[in-house]
């Protein structure tokens, strides 16, 4: 688990992460099945001044907002990775911090180790889902490359924001882009409206974008490349400990510096227990601007590594928490019908269902939802919108018990 300093006191900031791993999991931490690193945090300037943003108690404004860092303060840690290539498969897997259905597919890691007998280098498997039409998630395009003074192109698949394009008016095409509705007639503006450039333009008719539910990473090909090293070589896991352990993380940090950086022009930041915000500027690294964009950075005689994207039903791979409203949904992922009519609810409440669901079918498969040391989920029970305000504040509910083949079963709501 990578950490930093984030928005909210639920469990996400680095404060609450650490006491929760503590006192819930001493002995996964103990016997380092669990390790905390932190990642690196960027400042929120003033769109203005280029000032550092201060929240109201003066303290500088921070944010978690480079992700790549969650994988990058996995691979820093020289024992750790070498300790899952020797016993592990050497596959890692990452899921979207807002997906409450986050648990790895098969799919995900079969489609790298099928790679692997047939000779093929895939560095990534990403696993997407439709993003219900808001047109805010992302997208893939194959992007190319040409070096102006050799001529040579470069072909590659990269993910991208719907946010890092613009639009010629945000109020009438709907996309969550930057906004040039007041920059008509400017030379931009002619040049993006010349070569399609705008968000429209480069959808078309294809209106739906996708929400990326997880990434599997070969980390045996990875780290291999990363020290030029080849990934099939028998020998790999003791010429990576022959690896100077200063100079490892020091080619770790190289490597970061040459991924690109995404600009978000405005994005409002909470501080630790979400009492003040600030909106202003930042640059964002996010994980895919490495593990499906950098492949470059991963070449071997001339050739990128695979990035493979794989696409699944939304109901089956992606429930989102983000705090807005989108169709209640069944257990069975069907959408719920009032005389003959859908109905929408804050999506944690429209998802509780098909939540529920996925959790009782993983059960009777022998997969717990683990909470705590032996302690696991047996059943997810209903709860109002009410009831998940109150336990934001604090105020939450009493938990059953029960002993089910000496181990701590939880019945809790969702």
């Amino acid at each position: 688990r990578s950490t930093s300093v984030d928005g909210t006191k639920e469990g996400e900031s680095d404060r609450s992460v650490r006491d929760l791993l503590d006192s819930e999991y001493k002995g996964a931490r103990k016997s380092k099945q669990i390790r905390i690193a932190m990642q690196k945090a960027g400042l929120v300037l003033d769109n203005k001044t280029g000032e550092p943003l201060r929240f109201k108690d003066g303290h500088i404004a921070t944010c978690a907002e480079n992700h790549l860092w969650a994988f990058f303060a996995t691979v820093m840690d020289k024992d750790l990775v070498i300790n899952l290539l020797e016993n592990s498969n050497g596959i890692v897997s990452m899921g979207n911090g807002d997906n409450i259905l986050n648990y790895p597919r098969p799919a995900m890691i079969g489609e790298i180790l099928k790679a692997r007998e047939e000779g093929e280098s895939v560095a990534t498997v990403a696993v997407c889902s439709p993003s219900r039409g808001d047109r805010k998630g992302g997208f893939a395009a194959k992007v190319t490359y040409r070096n102006k003074i050799t001529g040579e192109e470069i072909t590659q698949v990269e993910m991208r924001e719907v946010s890092e394009f613009a639009t010629r008016d945000k109020e009438k095409t709907e996309f969550k882009a930057i906004d040039f509705f007041k920059e008509k007639g400017t030379e931009i503006y002619k040049r993006l409206d010349r070569e399609g450039q705008f968000i429209e333009d480069i959808f078309g008719d294809r209106k739906v974008a996708f929400n990326v539910a997880f990434y599997s990473m070969d980390l045996r090909l990875f780290i291999a490349r990363i020290f030029g090293i080849d990934e099939n070589d028998p020998n790999l896991t003791l010429k990576l400990k022959d690896v100077d352990s200063q100079y490892w993380v020091d080619r770790i940090i190289e490597l970061s510096e040459k991924v690109p950086e995404t600009i978000q022009p405005n994005k409002e930041v909470p501080n630790e227990d979400n009492t003040s915000s600030v909106e202003g500027y930042m640059t964002e690294q996010a994980v895919q601007d490495f593990v499906v964009n950098s492949m470059g950075l991963l070449a071997k005689d001339g050739q990128n590594p695979e990035v493979r994207i794989l696409l699944g039903t939304r109901q089956d791979t992606f429930l989102p928490y983000k705090g807005t409203k989108q169709l209640v949904m069944k257990d069975d992922g069907s959408v719920v019908m009032e005389n003959g009519k859908t109905k929408e609810d804050y999506d944690l409440i429209a998802n509780m269902q098909i939540y529920k669901g996925a959790i009782e079918r993983l059960r009777k498969k022998g997969y717990y939802l683990v909470l705590g040391e032996d302690a696991y989920v047996l059943e997810v029970l209903p709860v109002s919108l009410e009831e998940v305000v109150d336990a934001n504040k604090g105020k939450r509910r009493p938990t059953k018990l029960s002993k089910v083949k000496a181990s701590k079963v939880l019945r809790g709501g969702l």
